[in-house]
């Protein structure tokens, strides 16, 4: 591993939690929230300066379906998360108190709204890269421990989906809700969204080796 990916990998994996620790705001309140939010950004910007390449090659190439869907994932991604860190700036009651913005009732809204669809997008972001799913399955590994490992995938992904219709989180997703799981129990609310983000890396990684066994069944090799 070369230093520059290992400082991507760093970056990204503190990025994921600092990501799923700001989810959980009755475990850590307003002020670790902000901090923590606050990290966050530093880690998006970070993120996307280390991989400032992949900008510069949007135009080059050809558009493959496969690549049209990441680059549109990609896209939407960064969007949301920027519109939940702009948003969280202006509901700002301690970090940026200095800034005197207050919150407007449509940061309020637009806050969860910003922040769930990034939960859902940061899934179909790592199901599409796969790096995830090789680090738990990787091709190494012995048919019994593929098994067990696509067994704990399994019982992950389908509690995500319990979580997901339990929190309503479909109501947030369409601005019907303001509220991310408050009154719930901590770490509860911790274990949901982080089975809702890893199910769906999953089910997204389950997608794309499907569509590439197909393509490669009817000789097919455009789709990626």
């Amino acid at each position: 591993m070369t230093p520059i990916l290992a400082v991507k990998l760093s970056v990204d994996l503190l990025m994921t939690v600092l990501f799923l620790l700001c989810f959980n705001y009755p475990l850590i309140h307003n002020l670790p929230h902000e901090i923590l939010g606050t990290a966050l950004g530093i880690c998006l910007v970070a993120h996307n300066a280390l991989n400032g390449s992949w900008y510069r090659h949007l135009g080059a190439g050809k558009y493959t379906p496969f690549r049209s869907v990441l680059t549109a994932v990609n896209l939407l991604l960064l969007l949301m998360m920027a519109g939940m860190i702009i948003s969280g700036v202006m509901l700002s009651r301690d970090v940026f108190a200095f800034l005197g913005l207050a919150g407007s009732w449509t940061a309020r809204r637009a806050h969860p709204f910003f922040a769930c669809w990034s939960l859902v997008l940061l899934g179909v972001h790592l199901g599409l890269n796969g790096g995830l799913a090789r680090l738990f399955f990787p091709r190494q590994n012995s048919p019994s421990a593929r098994r067990w490992a696509y067994s704990g995938a399994g019982v992950i992904t389908l509690y995500g989906l319990y979580a997901f219709i339990r929190l309503d989180l479909a109501d947030k997703l369409l601005l019907q809700s303001l509220h991310i799981g408050r009154g719930a129990n901590s770490w509860v609310l911790l274990a949901d969204y982080t089975a809702i983000l890893f199910g769906t890396a999953f089910i997204t990684y389950q997608l794309v080796k499907w569509f590439q066994r197909k393509s490669i069944s009817k000789g097919d090799k455009t789709y990626v």
